[in-house]
């Protein structure tokens, strides 16, 4: 009888690490390892008069400054003044920049910090996603290259901070109150008092 033979099938591993073909395990969102020339785009946003320009250059300046470290090319700066970052509403150069980037006029975005794009959750996930869908890698200026993971961790982040900003408001005007004093801002009819949280008629406007 004929020798019975038994063949082995010998498993290599690969050479390389295994990549994943455009997606990722989190969101199935497309890469964002950019091909080609790398521009760069700077988004910026502050809240408050009393944040002003200063903020809008120091955030700006942060931007060029870490373009350049990164060796791509500048693009150009998007600034939202005066918007808070719990809301869409009003941002018009976010929307330019989303449009820029369909356009695809960049393909990297940098921010101080991804609570400049949003303070919420699920705005700051919808931001995101169209990013990565069209390929546009966002960097924070201190050298963090967002993903899914990251985003997740900063926007859960900033969302605590947002909350113990307004718990921290609230005890201080209700503080305020118990000490007898006027939290916010003057009422119409009243001027600023001898000391903070004192009104005093207005001498003019009281008597209209």
């Amino acid at each position: 009888m004929p020798e019975s033979s038994t063949k082995v099938l010998v498993l290599q591993a690969p050479r390389r690490p295994i990549r994943s073909q455009g997606t990722d395990l989190f969101s199935g969102l497309k890469s964002t390892l950019a091909t080609g020339p790398r521009v760069a785009a700077i988004y910026a946003r502050y809240s408050t008069p009393a944040q002003g320009v200063r903020s809008e250059m120091r955030q700006d300046g942060l931007g060029k400054a870490y373009a350049d470290k990164l060796g791509v090319e500048y693009y150009r700066t998007f600034s939202d003044r005066g918007e808070t970052g719990m809301a869409l509403a009003h941002r018009h150069e976010l929307e330019n920049m989303l449009n820029d980037a369909r356009e695809g006029r960049f393909n990297v975005l940098i921010v101080e910090g991804v609570d400049r794009l949003s303070r919420k959750m699920s705005d700051l996930n919808r931001i995101f996603r169209q990013l990565a869908d069209l390929g546009v890698e966002i960097h924070e200026v201190n050298g963090t290259h967002i993903t899914p993971i990251t985003m997740l961790f900063r926007g859960l982040q900033a969302q605590e901070e947002r909350r113990t900003f307004l718990a921290r408001a609230s005890e201080g005007r209700n503080r305020a109150v118990r000490n007898g004093l006027v939290p916010g801002r003057i009422r119409y009819g009243y001027a600023k008092g001898a000391k903070p949280g004192i009104l005093a008629l207005h001498p003019v406007l009281s008597a209209a």
